[in-house]
């Protein structure tokens, strides 16, 4: 068995308590989950899609999931509630997805990462948007080469490592920070990092503090901005 896909209709759905062992591919979106059965071994599991359920913590059971390549969790912005279930953290433990190369985790409450995200040696994306950070996580692991974090709205920094070629952001190409609330001095330093890393886009749109003729313009050097009353 390859595949297998769940209903999509947000009503508390029952699990069993195994799953073949050959499946690749799992689908639960909108089935009103709040955790997955411990019970489950799936050494071949690639995909995994669990968005718009009702999690308060990645469930354990996800972590031996060595084969991993794609994990979402994301809730949807339109049915996102500051009160419902939402997960605070990524535990420690993240670090044996060592296979994982997409991580999804939109429109929950987090607010910084674990060090040991930093040993994610596979992940190539990261989407983190609609979530609580106040900086731009300094634990990226050094394969990322998307990092997004648009719609944290208390997000007014960035850690210095993030404007210099180093081992750690050696592949990034893209740091989405839309809709933020970046200081002048961070916006300063990302306007003058675009003159040393041009292979890296910093997108921009709708920080709370960008100058006016930064936001009307579509490229400034490799920063890429959005007129935010657009």
């Amino acid at each position: 068995l390859a595949s297998k896909h769940a209903g999509d209709n947000n009503e508390p759905f029952s699990l069993p308590d195994s799953m073949p062992t050959s499946l690749v591919d799992l689908q639960l979106a909108s089935n009103g989950l709040t955790d997955l059965p411990p019970t489950w071994v799936m050494p071949k599991l690639a995909i995994l899609r669990l968005m718009n359920n009702r999690f308060s913590a990645l469930p354990a059971v996800v972590l031996s999931f060595r084969s991993l390549l794609d994990l979402s969790l994301s809730n949807s912005s339109t049915t996102h509630s500051e009160s419902g279930p939402a997960l605070t953290s990524l535990p420690e433990g993240i670090y044996s997805l060592s296979n994982l190369q997409s991580l999804e985790v939109e429109y929950h409450r987090i607010e910084s990462l674990p060090a040991s995200f930093a040993y994610l040696t596979s992940l190539k994306t990261a989407s983190f948007n609609g979530n609580r950070f106040k900086a731009v996580p300094n634990c990226l692991p050094p394969s990322l080469v998307s990092l997004s974090l648009c719609y944290n709205y208390d997000l007014n920094g960035c850690p210095p490592s993030l404007f210099l070629e180093t081992a750690t952001t050696k592949k990034l190409e893209r740091v989405s920070l839309r809709y933020c609330s970046l200081a002048a001095e961070p916006l300063r330093q990302l306007v003058e990092a675009s003159k040393l890393r041009d292979q890296v886009v910093f997108e921009l749109g709708g920080a709370r503090h960008m100058p006016l003729a930064l936001a009307r313009r579509v490229t400034v050097g490799t920063i890429k901005a959005f007129d935010s009353s657009s």
